[in-house]
């Protein structure tokens, strides 16, 4: 009975699948229950036994076939007009009658019948026009018989009517108590989706609202950041064409202009390199290609080629890696852009002071920092400093998107990153990478 009940009165089905379910069950389990009651009952005459008996079994066939047709096909429109006609139009009269009229308490089954067709039947015409047949077809069937115009194949005793009166009841409260037990579940059910739906498009407006706000907020970071550049890249460019009319050319002054251009240039470039970044990682598009990385060498290289073209502070880079290492299956660009983004940080906020980086490994893990003997933050930068769009210094581009995109890389990798800072105390941000992940 579980299995039937999982199966063809699932939350996911139609509401007029599930009564067309219900009818054709229920109706093959009446046909069974009374052909077994019948074959009991030795009062009967032949003649009536067999015509009952007939009539039931057919429509036990018909709504078993009925039941498999329509759960292969999914059919239920053509499966319910069949139920329709043959059970509720033809074989409810004529049980009406033969089982001794409204006196047997047969009249019921009229009352489930327009029930359950207001709820097989799911085109709204189609459902008044059936109701409004079965309506007229049953009143007639009532008056006819409270004349005596209709008919019997047997007479009926006072314990056949008490009986068929009960039997009758029965199996109607069973039919209307199924019926309101399926729609009240399935009204719940639809609430239930409802609210899950709301919920969800709760979240889908403000993961939207989300967006809005990041495009907003990089597009006025990026015009913000870009204009400085493009300023110098203005006036040093008039500046050139004012020196190319000159006599005699002042030929270093031009040089130290193109030079000018060309870090501009390459400034804006790098703004908008870490735009697409941090765009491809908020949108989750960002993949990892990986491959063996010596880590230990790689950040020696890395940090050394950088060091001299971004400090202007008068640091110093000092080195603590640990030898022997193994390689870590990595994405080389995206490291190199977390490293690169750990070193602009700690030299854009230390002057006069030292850059330490640290590689180690404990536990199958390799633990990398990156210290600086700087200015360091408070509590509150330090709890918001992997926000998005987040910056100590509102001119500095790395500290609105960098250590978030920093942050997503390495989480990508499977690894953790954190910051410990104090004023005054200097930063270091650490980062974690396994060991574990196969080289591919």
């Amino acid at each position: 009975m579980q299995k039937i009940i999982y199966k063809y009165f699932n939350n996911s089905i139609e509401i007029q699948l599930q009564f067309f379910y219900l009818m054709s069950i229920m109706w093959i389990l009446v046909g069974i229950s009374m052909s077994v009651l019948l074959l009991a009952i030795d009062d009967f005459k032949m003649l009536y036994k067999e015509v009952q008996l007939s009539l039931y079994i057919t429509n036990v066939l018909i709504n078993y076939f009925l039941l498999r047709y329509v759960e292969k096909t999914k059919r239920h429109r053509f499966g319910s007009w069949a139920i329709v006609v043959t059970v509720f139009m033809i074989t409810f009269p004529i049980i009406f009658f033969n089982c001794g009229g409204y006196k047997s308490g047969t009249s019921p089954f009229f009352v489930v019948a327009i029930v359950i067709t207001s709820q097989l039947l799911d085109n709204k015409n189609e459902r008044y026009i059936a109701m409004a047949i079965e309506l007229a077809l049953y009143i007639s069937c009532i008056i006819l018989d409270y004349k005596g115009m209709g008919y019997s194949l047997v007479s009926h005793t006072d314990f056949d009517y008490y009986l068929g009166v009960l039997v009758n009841f029965l199996y109607s409260c069973i039919f209307l108590v199924l019926a309101m037990l399926i729609r009240s579940r399935l009204a719940e059910n639809r609430q239930e989706e409802n609210k899950a739906l709301y919920l969800e498009l709760l979240n889908r407006n403000e993961e939207l609202a989300e967006y809005v706000k990041m495009k907003n907020d990089i597009l006025s970071i990026a015009v913000h950041e870009i204009n400085r550049p493009l300023a110098v890249i203005k006036a040093s460019s008039s500046d050139t064409l004012y020196l190319i009319e000159e006599s005699p050319i002042d030929r270093e002054e031009i040089m130290r202009n193109h030079e000018m251009i060309t870090r501009r240039v390459n400034s804006i470039s790098g703004i908008l390199l870490e735009l697409i970044d941090a765009v491809a990682v908020e949108m989750g598009n960002y993949p990892l290609n990986r491959s063996p990385l010596p880590m230990a060498i790689f950040m020696q290289y890395v940090c050394s080629e950088h060091f001299d073209r971004i400090d202007t502070n008068g640091n110093m880079l000092k080195f603590k890696l640990e030898e022997g290492m193994p390689d870590l299956n990595v994405d080389r660009e995206k490291i190199e852009m977390v490293l690169t983004n750990l070193l602009s940080n700690a030299v854009e906020h230390t002057k006069g002071g030292t850059i330490t980086v640290m590689a180690a490994r404990s536990n199958g893990k390799q633990y990398v920092s990156v210290s600086d003997t700087g200015e360091g933050m408070g509590e509150e930068a330090l709890r918001r400093v992997f926000e998005e769009q987040f910056t100590t210094k509102n001119e500095q581009w790395r500290h609105g998107y960098g250590l978030f995109t920093c942050r997503r890389i390495i989480a990508a990798h499977g690894g953790d990153i954190w910051v410990e800072s104090a004023i005054g105390q200097g930063t270091t941000v650490f980062f974690t990478l396994s060991e574990d992940v196969e080289h591919g």
